[in-house]
């Protein structure tokens, strides 16, 4: 499965790419939000993994243009942010995201939110 992965460290990007590779998936790198956003109309991921702060597009503006297109309706995005507090989760979850992923990333809670994520892509609407 591809799992497009929208982060502007590259340090960051590349060890979330190697969990992602260990657990058999392939991801799909971006830089940047408008990077992300270009790749995911050309390979429509069915999960994403988003970055809050990047350039260019930030991630929630990210998630709300996924959450728009009509055809994205079943994409899971998992927003992963050093941002910790309530508000934040509820923002990021009032612009589309499915859940929210605490840095730096553990293997486990990464391994545990794309379950979840391909369990939600299972169940019928």
């Amino acid at each position: 499965m591809d799992i497009l992965v929208a982060e502007d460290d590259a340090v960051s990007r590349q060890i979330v790419a190697r969990l992602l590779e260990q657990m058999g998936y392939r991801p799909i790198l971006c830089e940047n939000g408008q990077s992300a956003w270009e790749k995911y109309q050309i390979h429509r991921p069915a999960i994403c993994l988003i970055d809050w702060e990047m350039p260019l597009l930030n991630g929630i503006e990210l998630c709300r243009r996924i959450e728009s297109n009509a055809s994205s309706s079943l994409c899971q995005k998992i927003m992963f942010t050093a941002r910790d507090e309530k508000e934040d989760l509820l923002e990021a979850m009032q612009a589309g995201a499915n859940d929210y992923l605490v840095k730096p990333v553990d293997a486990n809670q990464l391994r545990l939110r794309l379950r979840v994520a391909e369990l939600k892509l299972k169940v019928p609407a």
